[in-house]
């Protein structure tokens, strides 16, 4: 494991430094942050450079998931398409359309074209009718051709459908007040392992720092076993399938050990996305806590370890959509109610430890 890792890290730096694109970047945790509004237009030629390097980091054992890529080259296809037509003055609305309709795509629900238009409002601009209804239409078009290809809405690392009990409810809301400080460790981790990241690119030839890159990789995968690796998204499954029998520390240690190399990941040049991390994360401290508190087992346990991780690691707005993106229709009063535990969380958090929350 080790030595693939060092490999594929090299192989990496080798189609960065073809594409003329830096190793480190600034890492940050919301995908859908604001772009440069200076930036000049994107060609084709970036649109696949960013493609490239989205998907070399994945295959080099980025363990994160793929939204970050996707969603840049879904904003700059907007971008490009406006700027094909000569609609300049649209193409605030051509990249908000592409990106709910890659969302909708994506996650195979239509609760993530929302997301596109809280962006609009938060730059302050005003939701128009017009703004509203292209969005709209560009995520429709996006699900009826997503049926039309697999014949189902199945999307990227959907939450399987659980049977409800009425303590689930009070689990949900516990854990995911609970869960909204293992969201805050994961943000306060970058940090740190930023500035020593950035310490090693810089100082560094660059065939020494991408092997301590992936060698950094190598390591906690090797520690953390097959479940660990990658994206998060296979093994969320084999852990809510039961392939792999854990006890509760085991499970403690893996969400950590997760949440450590998916830090390592975006601080060391590895471009992708955290929201896979977090739902392994949640499910792993949610089968912990499942054991550990047999009287509070079920569903709501998961659902409000997931929410807590996605409220505090994004935004309350923005973690409660993804969350209900990722769930059926029958779990989603659920997944409210412990976005509503995470809320709290967070605010609590906020007070307590203002310069470990993402509201700081």
């Amino acid at each position: 494991m080790v030595p693939l890792a060092i490999a594929l890290s090299l192989v990496l730096s080798l189609v960065l430094r073809a594409t003329g694109t830096p190793r480190w970047t600034e890492p940050h945790t919301d995908p859908l942050a604001a772009s440069d509004p200076d930036a000049p237009t994107p060609t084709v030629g970036t649109l696949g450079t960013i493609l490239l390097v989205g998907a070399a980091s994945l295959l080099a054992g980025a363990a994160l998931g793929p939204e970050a890529s996707l969603i840049a080259v879904a904003t700059g296809l907007g971008a490009w398409a406006a700027s094909r037509g000569e609609v300049v003055s649209e193409v605030q609305i051509l990249v908000l359309c592409s990106v709910g309709a890659l969302l909708v795509a994506f996650f195979g629900s239509l609760v993530p074209v929302v997301i596109p238009l809280l962006v609009l409002r938060k730059q302050g601009a005003a939701l128009t009718r017009p703004s509203v209804l292209s969005v709209a239409l560009a995520g429709a078009a996006a699900y009826g051709t997503l049926w039309a290809i697999q014949g189902n809405d199945d999307g990227w690392g959907s939450i399987p459908e659980f049977a409800i009990n009425g303590h689930d409810y009070l689990a949900a809301l516990l854990l995911g007040a609970v869960a909204a400080g293992v969201g805050a460790l994961l943000h306060w981790l970058i940090h740190p392992l930023g500035a020593i990241t950035k310490r090693i690119d810089a100082g560094a030839p660059w065939v020494v720092a991408a092997t301590i890159f992936g060698a950094g990789i190598g390591l906690l995968y090797l520690i953390g076993g097959p479940t660990v690796q990658f994206s998060g998204s296979e093994g969320s499954v084999m852990l809510l399938s039961g392939e792999h029998q854990y006890g509760g520390w085991a499970l403690v240690g893996l969400a950590v050990i997760k949440i450590a190399v998916a830090g390592w990941s975006v601080t060391s040049g590895y471009r992708g996305g955290l929201i896979f991390p977090a739902i392994f994360s949640g499910v792993a401290l949610g089968t912990a806590a499942n054991g550990t508190f047999p009287e509070l087992a079920g569903p709501g346990i998961l659902l409000g370890v997931v929410a807590g991780l996605f409220v505090e690691m994004t935004s309350p707005a923005l973690g409660v959509l993804i969350l209900l993106s990722l769930v059926p229709l029958k779990l989603m009063p659920l997944a409210l109610i412990g976005a509503a535990g995470a809320v709290a969380g967070r605010a609590a958090l906020t007070r307590i430890w203002p310069s470990g929350s993402v509201a700081a």
